[in-house]
């Protein structure tokens, strides 16, 4: 995935594991908020930081504020992907 010409590998990042949900929920981040019918943009802004921040750590800590919140919705919806594909294998 390509942000702000910044190529993120997210395979790396993805699919979250145990320590990456306790680590969202101690931001106030729940399994239940990836839809965003439910979450708010500081939701979604926080998930794709979190995951663009494991995909690529050198990114600044205030990256996800130059992204359009079509592209934190992008990065979170690459998560239920991520699981999908751990539930049924190929």
């Amino acid at each position: 995935m390509n942000l702000k010409g910044i190529e993120f590998d997210l395979s790396v990042a993805l699919p979250l594991l145990v320590k990456d949900w306790l680590a969202l929920e101690a931001k106030g981040i729940k399994l239940q908020d990836l839809s965003i019918q439910n979450s708010g943009v500081g939701t979604m802004a926080a998930l794709a930081q979190y995951i663009l921040k494991k995909a690529n750590p050198a990114i600044p800590d205030d990256f996800v504020d130059g992204l359009t919140i079509d592209d934190c919705v992008k990065v979170a919806s690459e998560i239920p992907k991520a699981e999908a594909a751990i539930n049924r294998p190929t």
